[in-house]
């Protein structure tokens, strides 16, 4: 068996995946999502089948610090979407993202969660339009207790990332996948995920980007490229 395990970015949700795993369900694929629950519905930590022997991981940005860490240490290929080790890079680059950080946490706490989250999806679609993201109930429904704490809390955890998840697999395939117009993920926060992987050893990975591409890298033309690569290493 073939298995999937997707996991979302920070105030993500499954409904990221929609076409990406109607694409891999019809090529007999098992999709497993990953939710950390934003929305106030139940969380759901992934896991593998015992039945799966290809087993890929599909992760967006901050998704792969959340997943468990023996889910992580099992996998076979790893999939990551504008993903970093450490978020905040050393310097002045780093120190604008704090402040950003901090802002955001700020506005969780004072009840002006909405319009944050509007301008960070506005980010995450850049360079396209914020309509091309698909819908997000945290806008839609608002914000319920229970979701902006878990916000709150994963908004802590990107902040306190300092390295690779102590559960990285040793031995996967790697496909790193960048935008060179992401508003989000810095550049030199990329050459941190890039000089981690190398110093721990992980110098076999594939490297994939466009100068046009921006954060949310759920387009078809990024499914198509995830898809020749796995269909390459079959």
């Amino acid at each position: 068996m073939k298995q999937v395990i997707a996991m979302h970015g920070w105030a993500g949700s499954p409904a990221t995946w929609t076409h990406w795993q109607s694409a891999f369900e019809t090529e007999g694929w098992l999709w497993t999502n990953g939710d950390r629950g934003y929305d106030g519905s139940p969380q759901h930590q992934p896991t593998w089948s015992d039945q799966a022997n290809r087993r890929v991981l599909i992760a967006h940005s901050l998704g792969w610090h959340l997943v468990p860490d023996s889910t992580l240490a099992q996998t076979n290929e790893l999939i990551l979407l504008a993903s970093f080790s450490r978020f905040i890079p050393e310097g002045r680059a780093g120190r604008r993202l704090k402040t950003g950080l901090d802002g955001m946490k700020r506005s969780l706490q004072d009840g002006d969660g909405i319009a944050m989250l509007e301008r960070f999806f506005s980010q995450v679609a850049h360079p396209l339009a914020p309509s091309a993201l698909p819908p997000n109930r945290l806008v839609l429904q608002g914000l319920t207790t229970i979701g902006r704490d878990r916000l709150q809390a994963d908004l802590h955890h990107l902040a306190g990332t300092h390295g690779l998840p102590s559960g990285r697999p040793d031995q996967a395939r790697i496909l790193l996948i960048q935008g060179g117009a992401d508003a989000v993920v810095t550049a030199e926060t990329h050459q941190c995920l890039l000089k981690d992987l190398k110093d721990q050893g992980f110098n076999d990975f594939s490297h994939c980007g466009d100068p046009n591409w921006g954060h949310a890298l759920i387009t078809k033309t990024v499914l198509a490229k995830v898809r020749a690569w796995l269909q390459h290493s079959a």
